[in-house]
């Protein structure tokens, strides 16, 4: 009877460890497969980071060119606008002087020749004094 019983012992020891490696490899396999999913998961997702990274830092220094652009030109229109500010100052003191001129010649000429009205009523009175 002790002989029968070490077999059945030493065969359900064998099934046990069978079992045991069965599962551990099974189990490995899992692991394995579950962390290749894992990491081609996550290349995945850093290079889609790293394309998104790289289309926004595109998208950073197109946006600085632009703004750089954009101050250049309002800088040119800034000395533009100072430069015809200029020009109109000079103009209009250009014709602030020639309307003095022409007034200092005005004012003689006008002194020296009388008016239009004047010189209408003067012969008006001029022919009812000879029409009397």
């Amino acid at each position: 009877m002790g002989a029968p019983k070490s077999q059945d012992f030493s065969k359900i020891m064998a099934d046990t460890w069978a079992q045991y490696d069965e599962l551990a490899q099974k189990n490995q396999e899992e692991r394995d497969k579950y962390w290749c999913q894992h990491i081609e998961e996550s290349a995945t997702v850093g290079t889609s980071q790293t394309t998104e990274i790289g289309a926004a830092e595109t998208a950073v220094t197109e946006l600085k060119c632009t703004v750089q652009s954009l101050e250049i030109d309002l800088a040119s229109m800034r000395y533009l606008k100072a430069s015809l500010e200029n020009s109109l100052r000079e103009v209009e003191m250009g014709n602030a002087m020639q309307m003095e001129q022409l007034n200092g010649i005005q004012l003689p000429w006008s002194q020296r020749c009388p008016r239009p009205g004047r010189r209408a009523r003067a012969r008006a009175r001029a022919r009812s004094r000879k029409l009397r």
